[in-house]
């Protein structure tokens, strides 16, 4: 992924994007879940602060005739969020 400039407040999206083999883009997932902690005593990470989250959509890619299979996009603190994986395989992921 890469931090996508333009979303509101002066922050970025955390982006993917998936392109074709003439470098069209076929889809764009923007991270959904931001992982914000403060652990008392500790560090204090907010990503909320310079990330806006994106639509939290299922993006599925259909690869099928390129690759033969069907896949989600998602990204690390996505993993702790199962409803989306779910959502991914009711649409039909690999």
């Amino acid at each position: 992924g890469f931090h996508e400039a333009g979303a509101p407040g002066n922050r970025v999206h955390n982006t993917h994007v998936v392109v074709d083999a003439a470098g069209a883009t076929v889809a764009e997932y923007r991270k959904i879940h931001l992982f914000d902690v403060d652990v008392p005593g500790g560090a204090t990470l907010l990503e909320s602060k310079s990330t806006t989250p994106g639509k939290a959509e299922a993006v599925v890619v259909d690869a099928r005739d390129q690759l033969g299979f069907t896949f989600g996009l998602t990204t690390c603190y996505d993993v702790r969020f199962p409803e989306l994986y779910v959502a991914l395989a009711r649409r039909g992921c690999d």
